[in-house]
């Protein structure tokens, strides 16, 4: 997720004891701290073993594991990872990260802002495990209006919404006409490809356009990454948590992991389909 624009800090909630709090229960939950604390222990070695810390924003952590142990979540060595799709790549900085992790994924990188792309293109020219498209990608082919704000890195096919403007001072800027693609007509010759192990959507509000073009590839697509809103439409259009999770239950994809700011429930989510994991 895109968080290069400033928050506002949220308001922070004292704690408050509560005198009527019963002994019995009060017991009940000393002795279950007593029980977690040996899972709490062993989650925060393993994640300072790996260099992650566990003091870090809920979306960066949810983000961190979507790279980091996606071979654990598809229970599969990391040899195994061999496509990850990105839909609105910006500068995609990801793809280093992930294609050091995973030695054998190829990727497919889709911006369609005429401002990021160029520098997209240039950054990972040479690597022929990347191709990079300037394609908007959405549920249906064609041309359509991308949005550019004055925050960096936040364009989208929708407009910005008023919870924009209130907690990051969004706006728009510009409006350029761009191609637009499904992901079912992209890779509509590409069935004896592998598996798609990563489908990873940062398209600011969009995703569900983006899902709504993608019902064949979603049948072999393995785990999903995206941008969520728990409550708040950031985005003029843009679909809830709960939305995009009825949305993708169907297909069998089951949450995993979430991550949301405290500001306005903004975050990270990864699904994996139960049923596609081992080696692909």
């Amino acid at each position: 997720m895109r968080k290069s624009f400033s928050i506002q800090r949220a308001t922070r909630t004292a704690l408050r004891s509560s005198a009527r709090r019963s002994a019995s229960l009060l017991a009940r939950m000393i002795a279950s701290s007593h029980r977690m604390t040996w899972l709490a222990r062993a989650v925060a070695e393993d994640l300072t073993a790996r260099g992650i810390s566990h003091r870090q924003l809920p979306y960066d952590h949810v983000q961190n594991w979507a790279e980091e142990s996606l071979a654990r979540y598809l229970h599969c060595d990391p040899q195994s990872i061999r496509q990850v799709v990105i839909v609105g790549g910006h500068l995609a900085f990801e793809v280093d990260r992930m294609a050091a992790l995973y030695p054998n994924a190829r990727f497919s990188v889709f911006e369609p802002s005429p401002r990021y792309f160029p520098l997209l293109a240039d950054r990972l020219a040479g690597n022929p495990r990347v191709r990079c498209e300037r394609l908007a990608v959405g549920d249906s082919c064609g041309e359509t209006s991308f949005f550019e704000t004055n925050l960096d890195g936040s364009g989208s096919l929708l407009l910005p919404g008023a919870a924009a403007a209130r907690d990051y001072g969004m706006r728009q800027s510009e409006v350029h006409r761009v191609a637009m693609v499904t992901l079912d007509a992209y890779f509509a010759n590409d069935n004896a490809d592998p598996p798609i192990d990563l489908l990873w959507c940062d398209v600011q509000g969009a995703e569900n356009k983006v899902l709504g073009g993608a019902c064949r590839t979603l049948a072999r697509t393995r785990a999903i990454f995206l941008e969520v809103s728990a409550w708040e439409r950031i985005y003029v259009g843009g679909a809830t948590l709960r939305e995009l999770d009825d949305l993708l239950a169907p297909f069998g994809f089951v949450l995993v992991g979430l991550g949301t700011d405290w500001l306005n429930g903004t975050g990270n989510a990864l699904w994996i389909h139960p049923e596609r994991r081992g080696s692909s």
